[in-house]
Formats: C-alpha cells, sequence, structure tokens
C-alpha cells in the first residue's frame, strides 16, 4: 500500500532561476521608496551618484551583476525608480514555464502586469521537467487534468508578452505512437500524442493571439514527435506563426516500439516515413523556406536521409545550417548543401556519417532507395533476399567541394556530440571541429553498424561488405581546406 501511495504521489515542485524572478509581491512593480532606508550620509551619497550613472554604464553593470546573482539584481530594483527600469528588463527577460501549478500562477500573474509582460523577450515552456518524473502515462493524465487545463489557459494567453522574440518548448523524449505498441515491459511514456498536440495547438493558439507579438522570429522544439501533427500544422495559427520565424529549431524524437532501440522494428513504422518523406517538409520547412535564415534540424533516434528517406528543400536565405544525424547516402544531398553557398555563413555536421553501403531484404529503385521501407528484418522472419549498393563518396571530396562551393562560410564545426547523455540538441554550440570514428557508417539489415563494420545481421555473412575507408589523412588535409578558406575569407 505504501508503494502505491508513493506512485500516486506527484514529484515536489521545482523552480528554475527564471522561474523565481516570477514569484514576489504583487506590487513588486512599485518599488518602495528609498527615502529614510539608511541613516548612513554616506551609502546615501553612494547610492546617489550610482542612480545618477549614464544609462549604457548603468545597463552595463547591472547586465554583470545579473549573469552571476539574479537576487541581487532583483534588489537592484528597489534602489530607485531609474534602476528599476533597468532592472525589469532584465531580470523578466528570460521566462520559464513549468507544468506546476506554482509556475503556471506566476506566470499568470505577471501577464496580468502589462509593464512586465513588455520586459519578456525570451520564454521556455518545458513539460519534461514534470511529466518524465511520473510513472504512469494515462493515470498521470487522469489525475492531472486541473493542472494540464489550466496550464494549456495560460499558454492561450502568451499572446500578451507583447515584445516576445524567441519561444522553446521542451517536450520529453520519450513518446508513443498511435497504436500504443510497446510492449508491458518496457517503460511508460509519459507524454501521449493527445497531450502533445493539446500543448502545441495551445502555443501556436497564444502566439497568434489578436495581439500578439510582432518581433517572433525563433522557435525551438526539442523532442517534437514524428506523428500526431497533422492537425496543427493545418490550423490557421499554425501558419500565420511560421510566417515570422526566421530561425527554427527542430529535434524530432520517435516511438521506440520494444523500448530498447532495436532500429528493424521501429523502421517499421509507417507514420515514421510518412513525417520524414512528407510532413516534416511539406508541414514544418516550405512555410519558411523563402524567409528562413537559420535552421537547426536534429534526429533523435535515428539516422534521417536515407532511411527513413527525407529529401530537404532549399533555402534561398539560410546563413546558418546545422544538422544532427542526417545520413549522406547521394551525390544530391552534397549538391543540396552547396546550394546555399552564397548565403551560408555556419555549418555544422553532429553525427552525419556517409553511408558507404546498404544492404536490406527489400528491392531498390532506380537511385538505391529501397521501393518498400516498410520491411521486415531477419529479425521477424523476412524472405525478401536482400539488395545492396555502395556509395563511393569520402569525406575529403565533401570538405574539398566546400571549400570552393561554400563562398560565404566562415565557421564550421563537425563531429560527435552528447549524444549518450541525450544533450547533443542543446550542446550543438559547443561542437568542435574533427574528424570522428562514426563518420563513416554501413546499413546493414535496419541496423547501422559502427567501425570496422564487422558481422552482419541479415544472414550471418555480407559476401562482399565494404571495408572501413582507409582515408583519415585525405579527411584531415581537405578539413584543413575549408578552414584555410574561412581564415582567409574573415580575415579579409
Amino acid at each position: 500500500m505504501e508503494m502505491i501511495q508513493q506512485q500516486l504521489t506527484p514529484p515536489p515542485e521545482k523552480s528554475s532561476p527564471s522561474e523565481k524572478a516570477l514569484h514576489h509581491d504583487p506590487a513588486i512593480s512599485q518599488p518602495p521608496p528609498v527615502a529614510g532606508s539608511c541613516n548612513q550620509p554616506s551609502m546615501i551619497s553612494a547610492i546617489s551618484h550610482f542612480d545618477q550613472l549614464p544609462l549604457e554604464l548603468l545597463t552595463l553593470i547591472v547586465s554583470e551583476v545579473e549573469r552571476s546573482d539574479l537576487d541581487t539584481t532583483k534588489s537592484l530594483r528597489c534602489v530607485s525608480r531609474r534602476c528599476a527600469d533597468v532592472c525589469t528588463g532584465l531580470v523578466f527577460r528570460s521566462s520559464t514555464l513549468l507544468l506546476r501549478q506554482k509556475s503556471i500562477n506566476n506566470l499568470r500573474s505577471l501577464l496580468d502586469k502589462p509593464g512586465l509582460c513588455s520586459a519578456v523577450t525570451h520564454l521556455t515552456i518545458d513539460t519534461a521537467e514534470y511529466t518524465d518524473t511520473c510513472m504512469d502515462t494515462y493515470d498521470w493524465e487522469y489525475r492531472d487534468e486541473e493542472l494540464l487545463q489550466s496550464f494549456l489557459a495560460v499558454l492561450k494567453k502568451l499572446g500578451r508578452l507583447g515584445n516576445l522574440r524567441s519561444v522553446k518548448l521542451k517536450s520529453s523524449s520519450e513518446c508513443v505512437g498511435p497504436q500504443q505498441r510497446r510492449h508491458w515491459w518496457a517503460r511508460n511514456v509519459p507524454e501521449s500524442i493527445k497531450f502533445r498536440a493539446d500543448v502545441l495547438q495551445s502555443l501556436f493558439a497564444g502566439l497568434n493571439a489578436e495581439y500578439a507579438s510582432p518581433k517572433l522570429d525563433q522557435l525551438c522544439i526539442e523532442n517534437l514527435q514524428g506523428c500526431g501533427n497533422e492537425m496543427l500544422v493545418r490550423s490557421k495559427d499554425f501558419g500565420a506563426v511560421l510566417s515570422r520565424v526566421q530561425k527554427l529549431e527542430l529535434q524530432i524524437t520517435t516511438e521506440d516500439v520494444d523500448g530498447d532501440g532495436s532500429l528493424p522494428a521501429n523502421l517499421g513504422k509507417k507514420e515514421l516515413h510518412s513525417f520524414f518523406g512528407q510532413q516534416l517538409v511539406q508541414g514544418w520547412l516550405e512555410p519558411v523556406r523563402e524567409h528562413l535564415t537559420h535552421l537547426k534540424l536534429y534526429s533523435r533516434d535515428m539516422y534521417f536521409g536515407y532511411l527513413p528517406k527525407c529529401h530537404l528543400p532549399t533555402f534561398p536565405a539560410l546563413r546558418s545550417l546545422i544538422l544532427g544525424g542526417l545520413s549522406f547516402s547521394h551525390e544530391e544531398q552534397l549538391t543540396w548543401v552547396l546550394t546555399h553557398g552564397n548565403t551560408l555563413e555556419e555549418l555544422v555536421l553532429d553525427n552525419c556519417p556517409i553511408v558507404i553501403g546498404v544492404r536490406i531484404p527489400s528491392t531498390l529503385d532506380s537511385n538505391n532507395f529501397p521501393i518498400e521501407p516498410l520491411f521486415n528484418s531477419s529479425s521477424t522472419g523476412s524472405i525478401l533476399a536482400p539488395s545492396s549498393f555502395l556509395y563511393p563518396a569520402r569525406w575529403h571530396d565533401y570538405f574539398s567541394r566546400f571549400a570552393v562551393g561554400l563562398n560565404k562560410l566562415r565557421s564550421i564545426r563537425c563531429g560527435f556530440g552528447d549524444w549518450y547523455a541525450n544533450a547533443a540538441f542543446p550542446k550543438s554550440r559547443e561542437l568542435g571541429v574533427g574528424l570522428w570514428a562514426q563518420r563513416y557508417r554501413i546499413l546493414d539489415d535496419g541496423e547501422w553498424r559502427r567501425p570496422p563494420f564487422e558481422g552482419g545481421s541479415y544472414d550471418g555473412v555480407w559476401n562482399d561488405p565494404p571495408e572501413y575507408p582507409d582515408c583519415t589523412d585525405e579527411d584531415w588535409v581537405a578539413l584543413c581546406e575549408v578552414k584555410a578558406a574561412i581564415e582567409s575569407r574573415v580575415g579579409t
């Protein structure tokens, strides 16, 4: 009985640093007068001199304080009305909304104060902080329906943040498909398709309210599920919000059928191929194609590009391209990158391998893509004969083309980010530049083989398997050519 009671008890409330800034007396927007609060003439004189500093210098000082001590910055708001004006914009410029009643109440209180609403420029919405701690998806939904409705209601009021420039939504990394095919032994999934759809629809409704901020130009969604977004992408709110977005960041998360990361089982999901092949491009990328300047696109659970197949559109104004988990298997993909040569200034390739060989139990078309990608692997008893193809390109071929074709490039980073800690997406800016062992991979019966490509799963033996390319020196020299081209360009 005690164990059951513990599972039904919600986790304790937590507060982020930015959320603490929202938790204060309702009258805080009117700082108390300083007169009479200090009896020491020297202290009064010091405060007076501080308050009379030029606005630019005062803002600079307060900004440095705010970076290290938010509580001190909040206290500075009480020095004078002039300090309050400077500090308010810093204290409230970045706010966080968690799926907890205290956080919801705090943001609702802020939304009722026009003076504070105008200070918020960056908003983080984090549902994973709460849902990842819940024991059971479906009990959780019924048990906290009132909390969920309160959360959705405050999302619909986000239009009151008239100066909002960027929004980040972080959802749980684990998801379940429409058939809820997880086995009984697998860990329960905290956020259902309906839950995610309700959150996204409420968010876009709030961002497209009549009084919504026209300055919103950056949207980040960490762990967007690769299905269940059909109604959202057809909505008026979705189209209106994306028409303003110039910086788009998406990490796609997909269902793990067996709960153990088994790729053959996961690649057999129809919605997976439908999302990467159609909805991602037509629903999320085409609406922003003409005006997008920054694109960050990651796949959390599996490589995309070859299988599941994904052909990305060209972005005429693109200046920054950050890719995570894109597999290069065709010359057309290299050409796609090079089509942005006249605008692209930043290129990041995080765990993006060249697929030098493929063997799968499916018939390949004239371009070496599976005609029927929803194949059954050997683990499910497929009787199809394996088809295979080899891709001869190497990274030194790609780097050499980058050095010549990306004539506006000012920064390149490539390598293997913090994937094992599920932090590659948020830490993409920390990626260095160098060669990584997994830069070459083969796809064998739905399994991505690690170097040195030993063994096989379809029939145990690949008659003529590709060997790991012996071209490290060539790859490094070509990468240095790209860096040299960038240095000569930046120096001029």
